[in-house]
């Protein structure tokens, strides 16, 4: 019962860090209206999606 109750609040945490991710990627696309800039913020993404692993 309390391995269920952790990987409950594990869902619940990498669901807010997903959350995060989207709600600063959708920032950042609005702030670099400029497409050099919202090219540069999508590659900065994907790296540091690649490097958290």
């Amino acid at each position: 019962m309390k391995h269920k109750k952790v990987f409950g609040w594990f869902i619940i945490l990498y669901g807010i860090y997903l959350l995060t991710m989207a709600a600063y990627f959708l920032f950042g696309q609005i702030i670099n209206s400029d497409d050099n800039e919202r090219d540069r913020g999508r590659s900065f993404f994907i790296h540091e999606q690649t490097t958290a692993c």
